[in-house]
């Protein structure tokens, strides 16, 4: 059996994570995480800083989010690896 997966067989399944969702807990974790650093520091961090921080946290959950994707592909193209190979398992016997 062939490993050579199509992307588009891939693409095709559909996802278990809705992006709209994720963006809200997103936006709402970099916002916690601000003011839970300000209320341990017992005052608000300077208006460029806290705009500064959440940029941060946002691009870099961002970036997790990709290699979570990326990973997700991957976990799905050895599903097919595998299927196929219970199939080939199959018409031997």
């Amino acid at each position: 059996m062939s490993r050579l997966i199509p992307d588009a067989e891939i693409d095709a399944l559909r996802s278990a994570v809705d992006n709209s969702i994720v963006a809200d807990n997103i936006i709402h974790l970099a916002d916690f995480v601000v003011e839970k650093y300000e209320y341990a520091r017992g005052r608000p961090l300077a208006s460029s800083v806290r705009d500064t921080a959440i940029v941060e946290i946002k691009r870099t959950l961002w970036e997790f989010m990709d290699r979570v994707r990326h990973e997700r592909k991957l976990f799905l193209r050895e599903l097919f690896v595998i299927a196929d190979e219970a199939v080939a398992e199959a018409m031997q016997q």
